[in-house]
Order: C-alpha cells, then structure tokens, then sequence
C-alpha cells in the first residue's frame, strides 16, 4: 500500500496525484497528516469489490459439514493424474 503525507501531495496537484496513484495503479493511498489518523482511498471499483472478495475467501476457508467430512478421497492431482493424459478429450 502506498504511502503520502498530506502536505505533499497538497504541493503536488492533489487530484492528479490521487487519481494516478489510486485509479491507474488499482492501489489504496494511504493519506497521512501529523497528529491526525490516517486515511485511505481507494479507487471505487475496488472498494465495491471487497465483500465478494471476502465472501469468495471465507468459502475457501468453509469446513466440511460433518455429514461429508472425511468421506472424501483424492483420487490424483495435477502431477499424476488418474486417468492417462491421451484419454482426456480436452487434451487431445
């Protein structure tokens, strides 16, 4: 995450300065001035995409109910799969 204290980016034209920074970069600005608590900006688009972000990961972090739990089996992966690659139809 980027950094600017508010002082510089005030000497600077401070809309450019967010708009490269925050729009071009898809980056948050962290906005800091002394004393005062720091802010953030963050372009619009990413912001509006952060609860299906968070949604998205808390499925990857989900357990199994307990009625599925355990009863799966991993069959092959990626480095040795289960069927030969010449009976794939994707691949062929």
């Amino acid at each position: 995450m980027q950094e600017i204290r508010l002082n510089e980016a005030a000497a600077q034209d401070f809309f450019s300065v967010i708009c490269s920074r925050v729009n071009d970069n898809h980056e948050p600005l962290v906005v800091t001035y002394e004393h005062h608590k720091s802010v953030v900006i963050m372009n619009l688009e990413d912001f509006n995409s952060l609860p299906k972000t968070t949604y998205l990961s808390e499925i990857v972090r989900r357990k199994p109910s307990a009625k599925i739990a355990g009863k799966g089996k991993i069959l092959g992966d990626i480095i040795t799969p289960v069927v030969p690659v010449e009976d794939w139809e994707a691949l062929a």
